[in-house]
């Protein structure tokens, strides 16, 4: 498995599209301007919160950004507040290992971020707003 492909695997994931069609955006200083402008090639504009009431997103499902267990920052999608989507193909694994928050008093393998420091949702864009914002 390729390191850090964590946020590629998410939008891949989000958007039904394969992993070998989306470019491994962190590998770029200017890593965020190409995932916007990726994401407006599909017909979607992104939405960047630091901090808000997550059953208060709009969409069904969202990025979450933060700080894995293991201290590097990491991509997951989450819906209504836990975790959908982690690269490690949580939908494979026994619930008995799928903890979708932190809880550090936990011996087993604890899957998503702790330490959230952006939500990121992505919105449709009206025709007539292609060429704006």
């Amino acid at each position: 498995m390729e390191e850090g492909t964590c946020l590629r695997d998410c939008i891949a994931y989000l958007f039904n599209i394969p992993q070998e069609n989306i470019e491994n955006f962190i590998e770029y200083d200017d890593w965020l301007d190409r995932l916007e402008t990726f994401v407006k090639s599909l017909g979607y504009k992104m939405i960047k919160h630091d901090y808000i009431n997550e059953l208060e997103i709009p969409a069904d499902k969202y990025l979450v950004w933060g700080k894995s267990v293991r201290g590097n920052y990491h991509s997951v999608v989450h819906s209504k507040g836990h975790l959908a989507f982690d690269f490690l193909e949580i939908g494979d694994k026994a619930n008995e290992f799928i903890i979708d928050y932190y809880h550090k008093e936990c011996d087993k393998w604890i899957h998503g971020v702790k330490d959230i420091y952006q939500y990121v949702w992505f919105e449709t864009i009206k025709e007539w707003d292609k060429d704006g914002n």
